[in-house]
């Protein structure tokens, strides 16, 4: 972007594997939602792109750094990571690319998150500090994934997390952005997690993406929403 004001930020769940309720030729395997999932990222002309749930699966013929790679090429964006996180036989990852002529990456860190139901050995948040090559400024970008049970774990993560990235923010003088996939549901306890969040000094500016029944053509809406093989618009 020509404005050095600006800087877009966008974050996706790519869910990168086939799991067994999702056969080839669902419109949720992966290859089916890919070419549009990389469609939307070209079209949000995102300057740091974070991704959540790249997995390495010997049943996924696009494992987790081919995916990585093939993003790179079609977005033209360097990338931090891949991080892995997970079980023994599943690995998960998390990537943050970003647009090297714009920014420069000056420190990377992990914050180890607990382990919920269906992750023993717990999440993880990848944290990147930038400097704005233009300007000179420093921020922060931290890319997360929270385990979706218990609600426990949740509220352990967020005492894990913010609490740290709040410190790192103050020790560099910078603000910080924290996207990700973070499971907090309003029908359980997504509105007092939030709310615990908010009292650490973060402000909320998540800004929910649906497929509008009425339009002709999808908003923007994930992957998970609107698409099928088939689909042409």
């Amino acid at each position: 972007m020509s404005d050095t004001n600006s800087i877009v930020v966008c974050s996706y769940n790519i869910d990168a594997a086939r799991r067994e309720q999702n056969s080839v030729h669902s419109e949720l395997h992966f290859e089916n939602r890919a070419p549009r999932l990389l469609q939307n990222m070209l079209e949000s002309k995102a300057d740091i792109l974070c991704l959540q749930e790249l997995r390495n699966l010997d049943n996924c013929t696009l494992d987790v750094v081919a995916t990585m790679h093939h993003v790179q090429r079609t977005t033209h964006l360097a990338a931090v990571g891949p991080f892995y996180y997970g079980q023994q036989d599943v690995s998960f990852a998390l990537v943050t690319l970003y647009r090297r002529s714009r920014f420069a990456v000056e420190n990377v860190g992990i914050i180890q998150l607990s382990p919920g139901q269906f992750d023993e050995h717990g999440k993880i948040c990848l944290w990147t500090l930038f400097r704005c090559i233009a300007t000179g400024r420093h921020f922060i970008v931290a890319n997360t994934h929270f385990d979706v049970a218990p609600e426990s774990a949740k509220d352990e993560a967020i005492k894990q997390c913010f609490p740290q990235l709040k410190e790192l923010a103050t020790k560099n003088k910078c603000s910080v952005l924290c996207v990700g996939d973070y499971n907090l549901f309003d029908d359980l306890q997504g509105g007092n997690q939030r709310k615990t969040i908010e009292s650490m000094g973060f402000t909320d500016i998540f800004f929910p993406l649906h497929l509008d029944d009425s339009q002709s053509a999808p908003v923007l809406s994930g992957t998970f929403k609107g698409y099928s093989k088939t689909d042409k618009q």
